[in-house]
């Protein structure tokens, strides 16, 4: 055996006629015979080393076979030693790979040829990476023979001898035959035992399948079944050889399990089935998958069947498409009930969800904006970029607007812009990619927030208004005081002023009653006002405006007019208060028309409030100015607080001032005022 001293045979001495036909015939056939008895090829090396050894007198004997990779060659399990000094050299061996072209094994690998070395020790290192080991254990001459099939190198054979010798041709010739023969042998070997080891994996799978696997013939009668068959239907795989499922299961079972192997037979194709089949504790449903086997001549000879339990499954999956249908039809009430637009779109950018909240929100039905693109809900430059957004994300997979909450601008179908808080995401489903939008009109808190500012912002202007009241005021009314002075002075000696003085103190009187105006709004900006809240008649108040102003308007050439419905709801109001507010109003309008015009005053019921609008035939109001902001004006003259004084009293009211203007045109500004019982919150 290998790494022992396997024969008892005695050393065949150096015949100087190795080459005598009956003493070939003889070896050739003992080895010949030795390894064709051989359980595995491994074993048919050894054996051949050793009778090799044995019969020519070589000391020692070994195999090189290819690694899996295929770039080396390893040292084969198989050797045979003569000598016990050499089991040493063996050892050393064991852990070398020999590359083509390098030491004997190497070499011969390459060249497909016998190759013999006289003095193996005495070879350098760099092509024979052993000599200097062969040498420590005195081995000399060597002998490395190629084991070929079908021109494929198996294995390389290696011979040692512990003395010098030259090349005998005639004894290469001897081993390359016996060579040969092993060459065919170790294939149809390695070809055996990959069969068995194929089988034997094939078993195993089998059997430690937890499905259950069955061959049947085309007459429907057993071939084999596994362990788990066995298991669940408590009969052994030698029982059931030669019976039928009418032998094991209900006829009605047996009927439909037959006409699906038929219906397998004939398509010669795999098709799965869902059966159902008696076992201890019940009925169980499995998936089969049935398939059918060709022999040689392309004719089915049987079905193979490997079927899954999916009782649990089917049971589940009826839980969970209840659990399902329950989570959907949740999912859809809050999807229809919540006041955020949901919003879903495919891959091209096309509308495929659109809830109730988002048809309040936009103004499109569903029905007639399914399919279109989201871009119309959009502003510029957005509109025409989103399909570039989403081919951008596509490919470089970099989140921009995904996972986050951005404020952004909207259009609704009648064109309204809208501010409002985005939130994205991506929803896969099935395989397809979505992208859903939730958003919330933010118009309200956007106002509110807006107010608070300018609310926050004319609080400091109003203190610092009642500071610089306080500082001037004095001096002010000193000024004019002296200014009336001098005028009566002057009076005196008429004659004796020009014109220049007289308009330049004219100016001084004008430029100080102007300041004494400010003062005032300043004062009435700053001030805490006290609020009379109670029921209040608009058209009341709009005709105690109207009869003090009607005159001066009538001078300026302006037309009055009014309409007030007689069924108007009064309003809970300080009239004192709407009156001030009314009167700036129609000082603003009146002053838009330097050319006379038409002033109307009118009012309607909307809804929950009452809306008071002032409409004039002015020049209108320019674009870009903000006619709320403190000290803004498009007059030469004026101070710019009177509308921030209209907005404070309406605000006071839990009331909305808004406006329309087209220059050349006029403008109109609508006073918005909630009905109620109860007076509004005291500022």
């Amino acid at each position: 055996m290998a790494g022992k001293q396997t024969s008892q045979r005695r050393r065949a001495p150096l015949r100087k006629t190795v080459d005598s036909d009956r003493w070939r015939f003889k070896l050739f056939l003992a080895v010949t015979q030795a390894i064709h008895e051989a359980p595995t090829y491994q074993a048919a090396i050894e054996v051949a080393l050793r009778e090799v050894c044995e019969a020519t007198g070589w000391d020692f004997g070994e195999a090189w076979i290819p690694c899996t990779d295929g770039t080396a060659l390893a040292c084969c399990p198989s050797w045979y030693g003569r000598t016990k000094s050499l089991e040493k050299f063996r050892a050393l061996c064991e852990g070398l790979t020999f590359p083509p072209g390098i030491g004997l094994p190497g070499r011969v690998w390459a060249s497909k040829r016998p190759e013999w070395i006289q003095d193996i020790s005495v070879l350098p290192d760099k092509t024979h990476p052993r000599a200097k080991i062969a040498k420590g254990f005195g081995i000399k001459a060597a002998l490395g023979v190629p084991i070929i099939a079908n021109d494929e190198v198996l294995a390389v054979l290696g011979f040692f001898m512990l003395q010098s010798r030259r090349e005998d041709k005639r004894l290469v010739e001897d081993v390359s035959a016996v060579a040969t023969q092993l060459g065919w042998v170790i294939q149809h070997k390695q070809a055996e035992e990959e069969l068995r080891q194929s089988e034997a994996r094939l078993q195993a799978i089998l059997d430690n399948s937890t499905a259950v696997i069955f061959l049947k013939d085309t007459r429907g009668c057993y071939m084999l079944v596994n362990r788990e068959y066995e298991k669940l239907f408590h009969i052994t795989r030698e029982q059931i050889k030669g019976q039928t499922d009418y032998d094991i299961f209900p006829k009605e079972m047996a009927d439909a399990f037959r006409k699906n192997d038929l219906q397998v037979v004939e398509a010669k194709a795999p098709l799965k089935f869902e059966e159902t089949v008696p076992q201890d504790d019940g009925v169980h449903i499995y998936i089969a998958n049935k398939f059918p086997m060709f022999d040689s001549a392309g004719v089915a000879y049987a079905v193979c069947g490997i079927a899954t339990d999916i009782t649990e499954r089917k049971l589940a999956e009826e839980r969970g498409a209840s659990e399902r249908k329950r989570a959907e039809t949740w999912l859809q009430s809050l999807i229809d009930t919540t006041q955020d637009a949901i919003i879903s779109i495919d891959r091209q950018g096309r509308i495929v969800l659109f809830n109730p909240a988002a048809e309040q929100m936009f103004g499109y039905k569903k029905a007639e904006i399914d399919g279109r693109k989201i871009n119309l809900l959009m502003t510029e430059p957005h509109a025409s970029e989103h399909d570039r957004y989403i081919a951008r994300y596509e490919q470089t997979r970099e989140r921009r607007a995904i996972g986050r909450i951005r404020t952004v601008v909207a259009r609704r179908k009648n064109g309204e812009v809208f501010p409002a808080e985005l939130s994205l995401t991506e929803v896969t489903t099935l395989g397809e990619v979505r992208y859903a939008a939730f958003l919330r009109d933010i118009s309200e808190k956007v106002r509110l927030q807006e107010e608070l500012i300018e609310t926050e912002r004319l609080a400091a202007i109003g203190t610092t208004a009642a500071k610089l009241a306080h500082e001037i005021g004095n001096p002010l009314n000193g000024m004019y005081m002296t200014v009336q002075l001098l005028e009566r002075r002057l009076a005196r000696r008429m004659d004796a002023i020009d014109d220049t003085v007289k308009s330049s103190m004219q100016t001084l009187k004008d430029e100080i009653t102007h300041l004494n105006q400010l003062l005032y709004e300043f004062r009435s900006l700053s001030r805490r006002e006290k609020y009379n809240f109670r029921p209040t008649a608009l058209a009341a108040v709009a005709a105690e405006v109207l009869d003090m102003e009607r005159p001066r308007y009538a001078a300026l050439g302006i037309h009055v007019e009014e309409a007030f419905p007689a069924d108007l709801p009064l309003v809970i109001a300080d009239s004192e208060k709407l009156k001030q507010a009314l009167l700036n109003l129609c000082k603003n309008a009146v002053e838009a028309m330097p050319q006379g015009g038409t002033l109307v005053l009118r009012a309607r019921n909307s809804k929950e409030q009452v809306v008071l609008e002032v409409v004039d035939t002015g020049l209108g109001i320019p674009d870009g100015v903000d006619i709320f902001e403190p000290f803004a004006t498009t007059k030469p003259w004026g101070t710019g607080l009177g509308l921030v004084i209209v907005r404070q009293i309406v605000a006071a009211h839990e009331g909305t001032i808004t406006y329309a203007s087209e220059r050349g045109k006029g403008t109109v500004f609508s006073l918005s005022l909630p009905l109620g019982t109860f007076p509004p919150t005291t500022p």
